[in-house]
């Protein structure tokens, strides 16, 4: 079956100063009862600014499962932003791919990211 965009991807806070955590938020429904469906957010590899991994190393995606039905719901997932070596970062996108049982879709927003003491 489908599962559907209703509000495209959104970060909050849309600027912030690194190292900073952050919401990657979008929503959703199916038009099934309950489906299943994996968030992997992605961010571009020309520039050094990573997902901070958890028990792993720092990453440049992150993934998520959540279950969604018929009524829409907003899934958000809470990120920490770090910066690695290397030039100073302005706007950088950051892309959302959602993959269910039967389709997969995508979305992305834009995040204005300043390093410390900038």
């Amino acid at each position: 079956m489908t599962i559907f965009i209703k509000h495209e991807l959104r970060v909050q806070p849309a600027a912030v100063q690194l190292p900073a955590w952050i919401d990657l938020c979008v929503t959703l429904r199916s038009d099934r009862e309950s489906e299943e469906v994996t968030l992997f957010h992605r961010l571009a590899t020309d520039h050094c600014v990573w997902f901070a991994g958890a028990d792993t190393k720092d990453t440049k995606t992150w993934s998520s499962v959540h279950v969604v039905g018929r009524a829409a719901v907003e899934l958000c997932t809470a990120v920490r932003l770090i910066k690695h070596p290397g030039p100073d970062v302005g706007s950088l996108s950051i892309e959302l791919t959602i993959k269910g049982k039967d389709n997969e879709d995508s979305s992305r927003c834009r995040l204005t990211a300043l390093t410390r003491g900038a």
